[in-house]
């Protein structure tokens, strides 16, 4: 977790948490490590775990049963799947879409997942008028996510920090382009101005 568990829990826990991480390489200085992203073993490693311990092995996924048209026209629809958490960062996508709105008046936002920031979330897409054009889907199976990812425009993952950015390569295997922070995890899923775009910071006006 590192820093970042000081935007998701309350700052005594947040401090037992990063106090107990200090202790990671002597607990595990003669255990080897697999890391999921070059991120992630760059973190290992700036936390003293030495590097010859550590191998990546990038994460798949299954595909998805639904077969798409990826030049077929989208409605402007954009996306965000995951957590809803602090450190995710989802109300960037909301004053962002807020933005959006005088260029794309038919605009809408999915929100798929639940997590313990859903409420502050659902209280800034009324306050930004988005309350009519924003759905909050809560969990939804596999192939609905699919379903979903394959009706948008563009995904985006404004998160702080990931160990990969998984999400990023289902909306990717279903022809779903991302915009994204450049942030650790985020930046190892996506090839910038390829399969999405990395933007630097968590200014709503960039995304």
């Amino acid at each position: 977790f590192g820093e970042v568990a000081f935007d998701q829990v309350p700052w005594p826990i947040a401090a037992a948490v990063y106090a107990a991480e200090q202790g990671i390489p002597w607990a595990y200085h003669d255990v080897d490590f697999l890391a999921i992203s070059p991120s992630t073993r760059d973190d290992l490693v700036a936390r003293g775990v030495r590097s010859e311990r550590i191998r990546v092995s990038l994460p798949g996924i299954d595909r998805p049963g639904l077969v798409v048209d990826p030049d077929a026209p989208r409605r402007p629809i954009v996306a965000y799947v995951g957590r809803l958490e602090g450190y995710k960062h989802v109300e960037i996508l909301l004053e962002a879409a807020a933005r959006l709105l005088p260029v794309f008046p038919g605009l809408e936002v999915l929100v798929v997942g639940r997590g313990a920031d859903q409420p502050r979330l659902v209280e800034l897409a009324r306050r930004l008028g988005l309350e009519a054009r924003t759905r909050f889907t809560g969990f939804v199976p596999d192939a609905e996510r699919d379903r979903l990812l394959a009706s948008a425009a563009a995904c985006v993952f404004p998160s702080q920090k990931e160990g990969f950015g998984l999400t990023v390569i289902e909306a990717n295997a279903l022809a779903t382009p991302v915009v994204a922070r450049d942030a650790p995890g985020l930046r190892d899923s996506i090839r910038d101005g390829e399969t999405g775009i990395l933007v630097a910071g968590d200014d709503p006006a960039d995304y």
